[in-house]
């Protein structure tokens, strides 16, 4: 951090940066990115980053690529390539471009997700099957709705569609309407595509307090918070489906942490959860710890899921 700042401090034409809080263009807050270099919102390139005028002469003013962009040696994308979504339904219910029914093994694809929990508890759907543009449409309260902040997309997964995270900072942020204060259970399903580094499932956290369900600082195991107590599963493969299942039950304070199904942990927070105000965000939370990955059939009730319910 020192040399990037004494870099800054010399008007050097360019700095490294060592987190998201030094990426600043006037009002503008970038994202730092892993090769050290800052990046700034961009509609106009595949990833949504475009990196700023102090990085290297090679790669300043270029957009940041994506990991695809990346395993093929590219270093920009066409400045005039939007960023597109295909396959989804929108929220008066019409479909466009249907992807196709199988997966990209050729395998048929497993039940779609579209389908929501028949329960009076629950709050929160997002099987990301509804959503038109950037809005993304609770799947069973359509007044419930969330903004989709690129590079982040709607893409086909193997479950119908999935909120696909490139690890730049995108992400999907929901609403004030979602806002867990007391007993509550949160499943979701996910796979991560590298555990390098500490990543965001679901994020309802500030200051120390709330709660926050996502990667280990070396991001191989998942963890649970609620304010300063957290639980964590073992090791996580890479590539992988899995449904996680976090339950806490404001009462006893007992805290349970499921994955498909099976409980791996548990733990007991004696003070009830702390409302923060910060929106539930999803894939990245605002002091970073982006995903690289794919998040379907977030669910969240205000009760503790029953064990054969996990």
């Amino acid at each position: 951090m020192a040399l990037g700042l004494a870099m800054g401090a010399c008007d050097y034409d360019v700095f490294a940066c060592n987190d998201d809080d030094e990426c600043l263009d006037g009002a503008r807050a970038g994202v730092c990115q892993h090769n050290g270099w800052c990046s700034f919102s961009d509609g106009d390139c595949r990833s949504g980053q475009r990196y700023g005028a102090h990085a290297p002469d090679d790669v300043a003013h270029a957009c940041v690529p994506t990991p695809d962009e990346e395993s093929m040696g590219s270093s920009t994308t066409d400045p005039g390539e939007p960023n597109t979504v295909t396959g989804y339904s929108t929220s008066d219910g019409t479909t466009e471009d249907e992807p196709d029914e199988s997966s990209s093994s050729g395998d048929p694809r497993p039940q779609s997700l579209a389908e929501c929990p028949d329960d009076a508890g629950l709050e929160l759907c997002m099987n990301f099957e509804s959503f038109a543009g950037l809005t993304v449409f609770d799947d069973h309260d359509s007044s419930i709705a969330g903004v989709l902040i690129p590079p982040a997309e709607i893409a086909d997964g193997i479950m119908g569609n999935t909120l696909t995270l490139w690890g730049y900072g995108g992400r999907l942020v929901l609403g004030s309407q979602v806002h867990p204060t007391g007993t509550f259970s949160v499943e979701a399903r996910f796979q991560i595509h590298e555990r390098t580094h500490e990543w965001t499932l679901v994020d309802q956290w500030s200051h120390g307090e709330g709660l926050w369900l996502g990667g280990s600082p070396d991001g191989e195991r998942l963890t649970f918070w609620i304010n300063d107590m957290t639980i964590s599963t073992p090791v996580l493969p890479l590539d992988e489906w899995i449904r996680v299942t976090a339950t806490y039950d404001a009462d006893s304070g007992q805290m349970r942490l499921y994955l498909d199904g099976q409980q791996v942990d548990a733990g007991l927070h004696a003070e009830p959860l702390i409302p923060v105000q910060s929106f539930m965000m999803l894939g990245s939370g605002e002091s970073g710890s982006h995903m690289y990955g794919q998040i379907d059939g977030v669910h969240l009730w205000d009760r503790v899921l029953v064990p054969v319910e996990s």
